[in-house]
């Protein structure tokens, strides 16, 4: 993908409002802490979320923080097939992960740390099948959004 491209592609989404989302919470520092965007979102590398961008471990974390903060609202069943590939099919992780972090839980949006967002997001994958990793997804916005959600082998 080329920079122009990959660019425009980042003003899109950092442009765009998602049912009532604010903006991307402050953690867009790289994965190691560095000022600056990671390799990956520096050279455009787009990355499928069935390629394994989370590791087993961040789900299971990721489904403690569910079961105890979220599936009072939605069942686990509600955040797979048709409706979830419906409304993030093809988009960033970045999107999804913005989402929850602003909107959710509705008694107190935005609550829980950065690392509890990402590991929710993980466990939210591992229902939809996408096929864990070995590192972990990091609570990176600038890391997220070069990966797309994929619910079937691209």
């Amino acid at each position: 993908m080329s920079l122009m491209r990959w660019t425009l592609l980042i003003a899109m989404y950092s442009t765009s409002t998602l049912a009532g989302c604010a903006s991307a919470p402050a953690v867009s520092s790289g994965a190691n802490g560095s000022a600056g965007p990671p390799a990956a979102a520096a050279s455009g590398t787009t990355r499928s979320s069935m390629s394994g961008v989370y590791s087993e471990a961040q789900s299971t974390r990721g489904k403690d923080v569910y079961m105890n903060m979220c599936v009072s609202c939605h069942t686990p069943a509600s955040q797979t097939g048709p409706l979830f590939t419906r409304d993030w099919e093809g988009r960033p992780v970045s999107a999804f992960f913005t989402y929850i972090s602003n909107e959710m839980p509705k008694s107190d949006p935005g609550s829980l740390a950065p690392r509890e967002y990402a590991d929710i997001v993980s466990y939210v994958m591992s229902l939809n099948g996408m096929p864990p990793g070995s590192a972990e997804l990091p609570p990176d916005t600038l890391v997220m959004k070069t990966i797309r959600f994929d619910t079937k082998d691209p």
